[in-house]
């Protein structure tokens, strides 16, 4: 093989197999270097990497019987909770807590972290704290913790999802975060954080605070001018509802996601255009739509039972142009282009 052909291999290799041996050669063969906000951050990290995969992994661990990313993620959340002592002053015991608790939440495991969630049902500061900015606080906080309003999504998100697979959780989760949540610090949260609170509040049935949660969302998609929602951020909405398995047309305020894409296609980078062209895949697929079919095979094809102008339909017709793959308008426009002819 040719090093031209090795190093463009080594290019194509996924990130996240790289990310993942990175986290096991760091934190899990030498776990007494480990600092707790990185163990925390890892946890997290390994639980996306996994998610991430389009095929379940096909190795398991002879010892355990169980996927390698669900053996280091074990591994890391024991560190994780032995290491609560050690966490930084910038962030709080529950702070600390909620991303260990969403990569449970997310790759479940044996993990006993019941512990974890009545510790962060507790602690009422970090539900009701004053509104803060995250620069006030350190810059750990900007790496590890964000705004005051991400660590309370990303709780109210595990709580909800581990509700929905079965965990037991103390009688009263429900209540208690119904009566602690406060809506008013999520004004100006970025939408994966309220795609993440809209989904936690589902899972625990608060209908009250879901129609809140919705309204908040409607409020950030209303946005226009220098406050509109950047594609970046609605490439990680759609990316955190695929990666808690809700990335359906189904779902609220998907097809606004996807809308706002197509109609700012122009302005993306080419990594959001990869993006969001295999979401929008994925979408079509749900729909019995597979965009790779051929005009000649669609052409045959009986009519699409989706109404003309639905949503439905119109996340078809995305896929069927392949839409995001398309060159914006200042590579293909001859006005735009009039001085390079000379």
């Amino acid at each position: 093989m040719s090093p031209i052909r090795l190093n463009r291999k080594r290019r194509l290799r996924p990130l996240m197999d790289v990310a993942f041996q990175r986290l096991k050669v760091a934190h899990l063969e030498n776990p007494s270097a480990a600092e707790a906000d990185h163990l925390a951050a890892a946890c997290l990290c390994l639980a996306l990497a996994a998610k991430s995969r389009k095929k379940a992994p096909v190795r398991r661990l002879p010892e355990t019987g169980a996927p390698p990313e669900e053996a280091a993620l074990q591994r890391l959340l024991t560190l994780a909770l032995e290491a609560q002592a050690t966490i930084p002053p910038s962030l709080s015991m529950a702070e600390y807590l909620t991303k260990p608790l969403l990569a449970a939440a997310l790759l479940p495991s044996s993990v006993d972290m019941s512990a974890g969630v009545a510790a962060i049902l507790e602690e009422e500061t970090f539900w009701r704290g004053a509104k803060r900015g995250a620069a006030s606080r350190g810059p750990s906080v900007q790496i590890f913790g964000g705004f005051p309003s991400k660590p309370v999504a990303r709780a109210v998100g595990a709580l909800g999802m581990m509700q929905e697979q079965g965990v037991e959780l103390p009688t009263n989760t429900s209540q208690r975060v119904l009566r602690l949540l406060d809506l008013e610090r999520f004004e100006n949260t970025e939408l994966p954080e309220l795609v993440l609170l809209y989904q936690g509040l589902r899972g625990l049935g608060l209908e009250s605070r879901i129609k809140e949660a919705r309204e908040l969302q409607q409020e950030r998609l209303k946005q226009r001018g220098a406050a509109a929602v950047p594609a970046l951020e609605l490439c990680e909405a759609l990316l955190v509802l695929k990666t808690c398995g809700r990335l359906t047309p189904e779902q609220p305020f998907v097809f606004d996601f996807v809308r706002l894409a197509a109609n700012n296609v122009d302005r993306l980078k080419r990594g959001e255009r990869r993006v969001l062209r295999t979401l929008l895949e994925h979408l079509a697929q749900h729909l019995g739509f597979e965009p790779g079919v051929s005009w000649v095979d669609l052409a045959q094809a009986p009519a699409p039972q989706h109404a003309p102008g639905s949503p439905e339909a119109s996340i078809c017709m995305l896929a069927r142009h392949d839409w995001f793959s398309r060159k914006s308008r200042a590579h293909t426009s001859w006005f735009r282009q009039r001085g390079h002819l000379r």
